[in-house]
């Protein structure tokens, strides 16, 4: 009996020393957290061992990462896969169109974006332009007369206008006159002017009696108009005219034409016109409808193969910007003891508990020996 109770003894205090000496080695890895003095000096092994080395640790963890785990080529390869680049597209098209479909007009989206009263600011700065560039413009021309600011190849052109626009006149002229209209226009001229004419009018209406004066006159103006001669001076009257305006400067022409005036009616043409107003209340959606097949079509995989090409391309580059390796560290340094203790044991507490077991199960394997050298030599 006295042997089983060796075995039994042997075996007991050789699992409990295996078991204990690993469970307390395990627990020497986090604990105690803090170095625990006595008498002024530090004891040994305070604190555990990843406290006491928690910076190496942190450094180590952001190189292993860097270096093998999160690499620019593994990040390469899960950007360049199909599936990625897909999802991508897809995640783009989804953002893209969500954001139209929201019916936002262009005004409203410039003034989340800071941009206020952008209708005003643009018509403001339009027509900032149209009065700087026509400034310039007057600067530049005032003492040019018409002829030194026309285009060689355009006054050519005009100057051998005047015997078309003198023909055109004629006919014209003669069209009119020839008109029921252009009748009465003599007829009421004719009037007009024995009235004014007092007595002198008084006495031809009574040489002439119920004749009407206009039927003489519209024959006779037409011939006149008709006479090769009056198209003839009427050229040269326009030749002549054209020849002084060509040397006048444009600062007369400004003031005789009063210029500034249609510069002013210019500008708020130019502002009706182009419906800055209407542009910017018009809704984004309204505004890419035409775009939309092209938007999801090209635009949309363009950008994402542009957006992931430059990506492969400066993998390295924007890896060593981040500084993925002191972010680690850093993370890793702004953890507690006691939730680095929790991150390790929530992924080998099953381990480590084995260990801890397989520590009991060597130290009774010891005792077992232990007792059969004890039983032997007794």
């Amino acid at each position: 009996m006295s042997v089983l109770w060796t075995f039994i003894f042997m075996i007991g205090i050789g699992a409990a020393i295996g078991g204990i000496t690993n469970h307390l080695a395990i627990q020497m890895l986090f604990r105690p957290y803090n170095p625990v003095y006595v008498f002024g000096k530090r004891l040994p092994f305070t604190p555990g061992l990843i406290p006491k080395r928690r910076d190496q640790m942190a450094e180590q963890m952001g190189k292993m990462v860097i270096e093998h785990l999160l690499t620019a080529e593994s990040l390469k390869k899960k950007i360049i896969d199909s599936s990625f680049g897909q999802a991508l597209e897809n995640w783009a098209e989804k953002m893209v169109f969500e954001w139209m479909n929201q019916n936002q007009t262009i005004l409203g989206v410039l003034e989340k974006a800071g941009v206020e009263k952008a209708d005003e600011k643009t018509e403001k700065l339009i027509v900032s332009m149209i009065e700087s560039k026509w400034r310039e413009f007057e600067a530049e021309s005032r003492e040019k007369t018409l002829s030194q600011m026309m285009p060689p190849a355009l006054e050519a052109k005009l100057d051998g206008k005047a015997k078309e626009v003198a023909h055109y006149i004629v006919l014209s002229g003669i069209q009119y006159f020839e008109s029921f209209e252009g009748r009465n226009r003599i007829k009421n001229m004719i009037d007009d002017f024995l009235a004014e004419r007092g007595r002198l009018g008084s006495m031809i209406q009574m040489f002439t009696g119920n004749m009407n004066l206009s039927e003489l006159v519209q024959p006779e103006l037409i011939k006149f108009l008709k006479n090769g001669e009056t198209e003839a001076f009427i050229s040269d009257l326009i030749t002549n005219e054209w020849e002084k305006a060509k040397q006048m400067k444009f600062g007369e022409v400004q003031e005789k034409l009063k210029m500034d005036e249609a510069a002013t009616e210019l500008k708020n043409r130019a502002i009706r016109s182009l419906g800055i107003k209407d542009w910017y209340g018009k809704t984004v959606f309204d505004m890419t409808a035409p775009y939309h097949h092209s938007i999801r079509e090209t635009f949309i995989p363009n950008m994402v193969s542009m957006a992931i090409s430059g990506l492969t391309n400066n993998m390295e580059t924007l890896m060593n910007q981040l500084n993925i390796e002191q972010i680690v560290k850093e993370q890793v340094d702004t953890f507690s003891t006691q939730r680095l203790e929790q991150m390790v044991l929530s992924i080998t507490s099953s381990e480590l508990k084995m260990i801890t077991y397989l520590g009991a199960l060597l130290g009774g394997l010891i005792g077992i020996f232990q007792a059969l050298i004890a039983v032997f030599q007794g």
